[in-house]
């Protein structure tokens, strides 16, 4: 559902499998046959090889969630060494700080949305350890559908569906749970 494109790579968010595909390279040469696919799959386990499951369609198929995994991300922004990711199901937006060079080294993790990366609020509170994503907090997102982002980072804008509004922080967060 969301792709970015920068002279460096082509990512996309798709949303059905649990995943963001990424093909490093210059986009133009993706566009000519024959077609290459993903060659970095991102939100999904790691099979014995260390490859991302391509074909695996498992919401949450890790044994638990951290900041790695994915459930339904609707939208991918990247700039500079951020990559930018709207987590829908999980009610939150992923901040990924990657090792210049290495597109599959995460450096850092922050999460908006949430409390940490481990937390998952849901409308559901018999899930949650407590408090409810419905709560009308700049902290506190329901289904994050796009994400844009300025190349400093600031601003950072989320769109927040499920509470009907578009967040915006002033810059990169250097902590999780910021409003």
């Amino acid at each position: 559902r969301g792709i970015s494109v920068a002279r460096n790579g082509l990512a996309v968010a798709d949303t059905d499998n649990h995943r963001v595909l990424v093909w490093p390279g210059n986009p133009d040469s993706l566009t000519s046959p024959p077609v290459v696919p993903a060659s970095i799959v991102l939100g999904q386990p790691l099979t014995p090889t260390g490859v991302g499951m391509p074909t695996s369609r498992i919401p949450d198929a890790r044994p638990s969630i951290d900041g790695f995994t994915l459930n339904a991300p609707t939208d991918v922004k990247g700039t500079g060494n951020k990559l930018v990711i709207a987590d829908s199901q999980h009610n939150r937006v992923l901040i990924w700080t990657l090792e210049p060079g290495k597109p599959t080294q995460v450096n850092d993790v922050h999460v908006l949305g949430q409390a940490d990366v481990g937390s998952i609020l849901t409308d559901d509170t018999t899930h949650v350890p407590s408090g409810s994503c419905m709560e009308r907090t700049k902290a506190r997102m329901s289904s994050p559908m796009r994400v844009a982002v300025s190349p400093d980072g600031s601003p950072l804008y989320a769109t927040d569906r499920g509470i009907h509004r578009t967040l915006i922080c002033d810059g990169w967060p250097a902590t999780d749970d910021v409003n």
